[in-house]
């Protein structure tokens, strides 16, 4: 993909026009900017999603990670995150998120924290509430140890 920019297609914030709050679009983003990849967010609502988006086999779908020549288009964050680690280079700093027992985290699947935040935030149903607060904790607890094992360096600095 060198020479060709990269998109990310994602659910806009309430104003419309800002990057929403999605877990599944800030994996995708953490997994470019790990490697120093450049790339343009391009927020949508379902009334501006581009024609392109809207048609089989993509049917709206977001995140979604396009290149501009249309000739890549992604749009499942696991699937999306597995082809930036298999396709786009070495992480910058290989290894700065640490890693219990020495194994380095490359994507969200290593910990599984992102499936949890949105099960836990999307939950209606409130007799769910106290496992799912648990689960997440569980996910926390592990995230802090992997960033106290690690020590940094990490993307945003200490």
């Amino acid at each position: 993909m060198i020479g060709t920019e990269i998109e990310i297609y994602c659910k806009a914030a309430a104003d419309n026009v800002r990057v929403g709050d999605c877990p599944f679009t800030s994996a995708c983003c953490m997994a470019l900017a790990s490697r120093g990849i450049p790339f343009t967010m391009k927020p949508r609502t379902a009334e501006n999603k581009d024609e392109w988006h809207l048609k089989e086999p993509y049917n709206g779908s977001m995140p979604c990670l396009r290149s501009t020549d249309g000739s890549i288009v992604i749009t499942d964050s696991s699937a999306i995150v597995k082809y930036i680690d298999e396709n786009l280079g070495e992480v910058s700093q290989r290894g700065a998120f640490g890693g219990v027992e020495g194994i380095a985290w490359k994507s969200k699947e290593d910990l599984g924290l992102f499936p949890v935040v949105a099960k836990y935030l999307k939950n209606k149903d409130p007799s769910k509430d106290a496992g799912l607060e648990e689960a997440l904790k569980e996910k926390l607890s592990q995230l802090d140890s992997m960033i106290e094992v690690s020590g940094g360096p990490f993307i945003s600095g200490s």
